[in-house]
């Protein structure tokens, strides 16, 4: 597996009484990240715990520091994967961190806007945020000459790992289908229990043929027969669940500034792709 450099700024930040959670889009290595930091601590000291697992969601969202305390027990550290699962689940951070001395509290996510909604607020001053993207180039250690004849690959298929280790172009096009379908929105859909992926899907491509150029809010929500409204509050979602990300509008004039639409872009080639079927 390709080294993540973030692990080391994890590692450095596990403190004592403090939370630090990890965000990201679904399949970038979070839970692969997480098992290698507790084998580096040492299993013995380490709970870790799976946020979608029922009983662990109902010992969780208790609120009981009696429940919670007995739980953690014999554990230095509490490992949590996908912890925006558990309703409550800031509050019971907060009870852990302020009442258990010497507990260190490491919880994953793949939905920012779920997970700060649901930890946020109860551990301000308590906890850190990190981010988890697809491999960088940094992290592949590759000199120019190899960097240079993978560049070609990478713009087409991208840097999700999953994507990135597979060994050849039928495994990788299946790859990118597999998050394409299965992992990509599932976050998106959530969201108000919406189950129209026709409508997200072609907003991202709509998305997708104007990189790096202005895009109308009023043009996207005429061709997807939607109101602006709309078009806007799906474009944050896809933001927050880590899909494309927006750069503000430039001006010399600052006052025309802050009236420029941003441009958009995706976090993956390999997504942007394969949403358009283009994998040339």
């Amino acid at each position: 597996m390709v080294p993540r450099i973030i692990e080391k700024q994890l590692l450095d930040n596990l403190k004592p009484n403090q939370v630090i959670a990890l965000l990201g889009a679904r399949r970038t290595g979070k839970t692969y990240l997480m098992e290698k930091i507790k084998n580096e601590i040492g299993k013995e000291k380490v709970l870790m715990v799976q946020g979608d697992d029922l009983d662990i969601a109902e010992v969780f969202s208790t609120q009981r520091l009696s429940v919670l305390r007995n739980f953690i027990k014999g554990y230095d550290y509490l490992f949590l994967d996908e912890a925006q699962k558990i309703p409550n689940i800031g509050t019971s951070l907060k009870l852990m961190v302020d009442a258990i001395p010497g507990l260190h509290i490491f919880a994953t996510g793949s939905s920012a806007f779920e997970l700060f909604e649901k930890v946020g607020e109860p551990l301000t001053g308590r906890s850190n945020y990190f981010y988890l993207f697809p491999f960088s180039q940094h992290e592949l250690r590759q000199n120019y000459l190899q960097a240079k004849g993978s560049l070609s690959g990478k713009l087409v298929f991208g840097l999700y790992p999953q994507v990135y280790l597979a060994e050849t172009t039928l495994n990788k096009q299946d790859a990118l289908q597999s998050i394409k379908n299965g992992y990509l929105l599932k976050d998106v859909l959530a969201v108000d229990n919406r189950k129209d992926t026709v409508f997200i899907l072609n907003l991202l491509r709509q998305i997708a043929f104007q990189i790096g150029n202005d895009i109308s809010y009023n043009e996207l929500a005429s061709t997807l027969n939607v109101n602006k409204t709309t078009v806007q509050r799906y474009l944050s979602i896809l933001e927050k669940a880590f899909v494309i990300f927006s750069l503000p509008g430039f001006s010399r004039n600052l006052r025309k500034e802050y009236s420029k639409t941003p441009r958009y872009y995706f976090w993956d080639n390999g997504i942007r792709n394969i949403l358009i079927n283009n994998l040339n």
